[in-house]
């Protein structure tokens, strides 16, 4: 990893618009070839927010190794990370506004971070930002 690529994390308190952020995905259909399907970004619970890593900090094979454990852990198969920049998340597309991407530290990930959405938004609203993330510049899969 470079020291630019470094320096630009700044912080692990902050996510900067340069990084890439990343999904873990269990399922084969939640992509399709080099994109993610908009399932792979739907949460079960709105208020949870999104789970995701920060994929800047660290080699790509962490996050692979960190996946693997996950769905060994929940009895299912790792197939790669689907991947955002930041900045995609912020921006308001489409009248979509997410309200931030910010870090949320584990012991077990110290990549961690969530996506949130507004307080008062439905399923529906949901499907949107999902719809968003998947689509144009800058997203795409990474296979395990």
């Amino acid at each position: 990893m470079s020291f630019n690529r470094i320096r630009r994390l700044k912080s692990f308190l902050t996510i900067c618009d340069e990084e890439m952020i990343g999904r873990e995905i269990f399922s084969s259909r939640q992509v399709k070839p080099g994109k993610p399907r908009i399932n792979a970004y739907l949460s079960r619970s709105l208020e949870d927010g999104i789970s995701v890593s920060r994929l800047e900090g660290a080699p790509v094979y962490l996050f692979h190794n960190l996946g693997r454990l996950h769905g060994k852990n929940r009895n299912q198969k790792y197939y790669g990370m689907a991947t955002v920049p930041a900045k995609k998340i912020r921006r308001k597309a489409n009248n979509v506004k997410y309200k931030e991407v910010r870090p949320d530290i584990t012991l077990e990930n110290p990549f961690h971070a969530n996506i949130w959405l507004p307080a008062d938004v439905d399923k529906d609203y949901a499907i949107l930002c999902a719809h968003n993330l998947c689509d144009g510049e800058g997203t795409g899969f990474i296979e395990n």
